[in-house]
């Protein structure tokens, strides 16, 4: 009796893994952003997931799309937070919301973008920035980097891992911020902190209704029945 019961157990869970049509996935592109002025607005997501839909990339504290050739998300010496407690409270950040189409999920794996810091003075602006997310309200850190003017006006590549379990099986809206603040401020109004080419990749792939999983479970069940 015991050894049916575990027979069972085990072929039950193989059957509510197996494949389900019209919930198989694939890598995708969620969200994507150059900033660059075609196609119009320079603000809109590049993606083409079509299970999903990316929102308008969002400035605030003073943010500003450049134009011309070096397109990018960008704010200037302006900056007013000198730490990251105030970024959070002056709402110094850049950001964007990405939604699944309603009985879709989706599965992060990381998001990547290249940070730039710009300046034209003698001493140039010295930024920390970090990545928080609304899955846990903003409330902690998921990356936080520096950036100083001693490599200014050369971009670094940036990823940030989204592996974790709270960014798999997102089913609502989820918005994504990359919060900045100065370390070292700037003496020339023109020095700037760029972020450019935000992409966040994952998968997007329907929930399984309840009754798909009736009918692989019923299949697990069939499966043992064939076996005595």
């Amino acid at each position: 009796m015991l050894q049916n019961l575990k027979a069972l157990s085990a072929i039950v869970v193989a059957a509510v893994g197996l494949t389900i049509p019209g919930t198989e996935a694939s890598a995708a592109v969620i969200a994507s952003y150059d900033f660059n002025a075609t196609p119009s607005p320079r603000a809109a997501s590049r993606d083409t997931e079509p299970n999903s839909v990316a929102g308008s990339f969002v400035t605030a504290g003073g943010g500003t799309i450049s134009s011309g050739s070096n397109s990018a998300i960008q704010t200037y010496a302006s900056i007013t937070s000198q730490d990251a407690n105030a970024a959070i409270t002056n709402n110094d950040y850049f950001g964007f919301t990405v939604t699944p189409t309603v009985d879709y999920r989706m599965d992060l794996t990381n998001l990547t973008f290249e940070s730039l810091t710009r300046f034209n003075s003698g001493t140039g602006t010295d930024v920390g920035f970090f990545v928080r997310s609304s899955v846990d309200a903003f409330a902690s850190d998921i990356a936080s980097f520096s950036q100083s003017a001693g490599i200014a006006n050369a971009s670094v590549q940036r990823d940030v891992q989204l592996t974790a379990a709270a960014f798999q099986g997102l089913t609502t809206a989820t918005e994504f911020r990359i919060y900045f603040y100065e370390t070292v401020s700037s003496t020339e109004s023109s020095d700037a902190f760029r972020v450019d080419n935000v992409v966040l990749n994952g998968t997007v792939a329907a929930v399984p209704e309840p009754a798909s999983l009736g009918i692989a479970m019923i299949g697990g069940l069939a499966l043992l029945a064939r076996r005595r």
